[in-house]
């Protein structure tokens, strides 16, 4: 359902959204389609050996009524798609989709006709399969990666746990399998919209993924970039990055959120840092493991990042701003501006992470405690608590 696009959250409508059932029918006929012709994909040329043999037929929409219908030939349709998509998307970028472009990304009204022909023929494909003992296994991942730490994204994301809860509770179709991967703070809050997610329904079972081995994974990157993107002479980024791995634990653990990409993010800094460090002391004969363990302590708590004093910071550094950083330097030009020593908050989120450490606080006395006593503004602890849990750091259901 994620698809990359440019499209900001405030240039669409809830109204304009596909839905997951409709999006699931589309991109199996634009897949099918696109490589019915590719020698290479053995189980498709198997699919398309039976069909062109019995060559199904069915009844597709031709006009807006969806009464008005003219018998068609599966594979003869399968093959007009695939001469449509292929001249489409020549010449296009790398990654370009033209179902999602044309289908998927706006359900424009003008597009409808079009859309229903293709949910038709996909019906009719899923039939043959079915009919061939042939499975689907569907996969939704990406629901909680839709601008999950901007406000004004807040409704779609709604948006999105709404029909991955009905997509969930409904009974898959025959010789259907779906699959769903979401974080764990997204379970807790699919099951607050419908509790019967936690039921024993006997089409669902929870798997809870263990978290890979970050030093594996450090390593993994490591090498790559030695073989990808350092250059000859970088001796001095391969003794740090060495030491970094060393002193890498191996499993993940809470001290790290169990967030791995901020993990690694953090590291990749610390050899920013610690580079930077060793230059200062003469190169390659300071003590380049004393150091790493110096740097990242501080390191840990700013992410690497000196002195931002803003999220909106962080755009030229990472896609995702402010993943994961607590900075103490915080303040707001505009909307939390820091003349005085009174008016610092940037302590707001540590303090809002001791007072969470007390299993039974409610959100009601946090808020009201941290406003009488630090004065912090309840807009900003608002903010901050939803921060918070955007950024994975607290799994508290405020």
């Amino acid at each position: 359902m994620s698809t990359d696009t440019d499209i900001e959250p405030s240039e669409i409508k809830i109204g304009e959204l596909i839905n997951l059932e409709s999006y699931f029918d589309i991109q199996l006929v634009y897949v099918f389609s696109k490589y019915i012709l590719n020698s290479d994909r053995n189980l498709f040329q198997d699919i398309v050996s039976i069909m062109k043999k019995e060559r199904p037929k069915f009844d597709m929409p031709v006009s807006r009524s969806i009464h008005h219908k003219e018998n068609k030939d599966l594979y003869q349709k399968l093959l007009d798609l695939n001469t449509t998509i292929l001249k489409e998307e020549k010449g296009r970028a790398e990654g370009y989709s033209y179902a999602y472009d044309q289908l998927m990304r706006i359900a424009q009204e003008t597009r409808q006709i079009e859309k229903n022909k293709w949910i038709y023929t996909s019906k009719a494909l899923q039939k043959f399969l079915y009919e061939h003992n042939f499975w689907l296994l569907r996969i939704i991942d990406g629901v909680d990666n839709v601008h999950i730490n901007q406000i004004r994204a807040k409704k779609f994301y709604q948006y999105m746990l709404n029909e991955v809860s009905n997509f969930t509770l409904a009974n898959p179709p025959k010789n259907t399998i779906n699959y769903l991967a979401i974080r764990e703070r997204t379970y807790i809050e699919l099951a607050e919209i419908n509790p019967l997610i936690k039921a024993t329904a006997s089409h669902i079972k929870k798997i809870k993924h263990i978290t890979p081995s970050i030093k594996e994974v450090l390593a993994e990157r490591y090498n790559y970039s030695m073989n990808n993107c350092f250059i000859e002479g970088e001796g001095i980024y391969e003794k740090i990055s060495k030491a970094v791995i060393e002193v890498t634990p191996k499993e993940n653990n809470n001290y790290n959120h169990n967030n791995l990409r901020s993990f690694l993010h953090n590291k990749i800094s610390l050899i920013s840092l610690v580079y930077y460090r060793v230059m200062q002391l003469g190169g390659s004969h300071a003590n380049i493991p004393l150091q790493v363990e110096n740097i990242s302590q501080s390191n840990r708590f700013l992410n690497g990042r000196l002195f931002l004093n803003t999220k909106e910071q962080w755009v030229d550094l990472n896609l995702e701003r402010g993943l994961c950083c607590i900075n103490i330097f915080y303040f707001d030009n505009e909307k939390f501006p820091c003349s005085d020593i009174k008016f610092w908050y940037g302590m707001c989120k540590v303090r809002i992470l001791q007072l969470l450490s007390f299993e039974t606080i409610e959100k009601g006395k946090l808020i009201t405690f941290l406003n009488i006593a630090f004065n912090y503004p309840l807009d900003l602890i608002e903010l901050n608590l939803y921060d918070l849990r955007a950024f994975g750091l607290t799994a508290k259901p405020f």
